[in-house]
C-alpha cells in the first residue's frame, strides 16, 4: 500500500486496472481518457517504480532458510494456523507458467487466500514428489521434482519482509525449469 501511494493517481490507477482487475491497454485507455501506447508506457514506469522501492530482501540468508523451513513443515502437516502465522496479512502469490501449463492467471492476494491455495496444490499432486531446497534468485527457494520423471515440476522463490513470507512466485513454465533439470 505504502509503495502505491508513492505513485501519481494516473500511475497508480493503470496499475491497479492492469495488475489487478486484468484489464488491456484499450480498456485503461478509455477510462482514463489516453492513448493505449500511452497507457503501457505509464504501466511499465509505474511497476518500474515499485520494484525499485519495495523491500526485496528483508532478512538474513539464515533468517530466510528457517522461515521456508518453516512454510515447508507447516505445508506438509497441513496445519494452515502455521502457514497462516508464516505469511504477511498482505501476501501475494504469482504464478508464471507461460500459457503451457494449468495455472492462475491472476495474482492470489491476501494470507487466507494464499494459504489455501497453496494446501491445494499440496493436495492436487497427483503422484509422489520430491521436495529440494535450492537457491534461487540468490536466497533459498523450492524446487519440486516428479518422484518418476525426476523432471522438475514447480519452482517457488520467497520474498521475506519483516520475518514474514511477503510474495510467493511459483514458476511452472517448463521453458523456465530446464534450468533445474538433474
Amino acid at each position: 500500500m505504502v509503495l502505491l501511494e508513492q505513485l501519481t493517481p494516473v500511475e497508480r490507477a493503470v496499475f491497479l486496472l492492469r495488475e489487478v482487475f486484468d484489464y488491456n491497454y484499450q480498456e485503461i485507455a478509455h477510462i482514463i481518457n489516453k492513448e493505449p501506447t500511452t497507457c503501457r508506457q505509464i504501466f511499465s514506469r509505474a511497476k518500474q517504480h515499485i520494484h525499485a522501492n519495495r523491500p526485496r530482501f528483508n532478512s538474513t540468508p539464515e533468517e530466510h532458510h528457517q522461515l521456508l523451513n518453516q512454510f515447508l513443515l507447516a505445508v506438509q502437516a497441513g496445519n494452515l494456523h502455521d502457514l497462516i502465522q508464516l505469511l504477511a496479512e498482505d501476501a501475494v502469490v504469482y504464478s508464471d507458467s507461460g500459457g503451457k501449463r494449468p495455472a492462475a492467471t491472476r495474482p492470489i492476494i491476501g494470507i487466507e487466500r494464499v494459504a489455501r491455495f497453496i494446501f491445494g496444490l499440496a493436495k492436487r499432486a497427483q503422484t509422489a514428489f520430491i521436495i529440494e531446497i535450492k537457491e534461487i534468485n540468490g536466497r533459498a527457494g523450492v524446487v519440486v521434482y516428479d518422484n518418476i520423471s525426476k523432471l522438475p515440476i514447480s519452482i517457488f522463490s520467497f520474498d521475506i519482509v519483516d520475518s514474514k513470507i511477503q510474495t510467493i512466485r511459483a514458476i511452472i513454465n517448463p521453458d523456465k525449469l530446464k534450468q533445474f533439470e538433474k
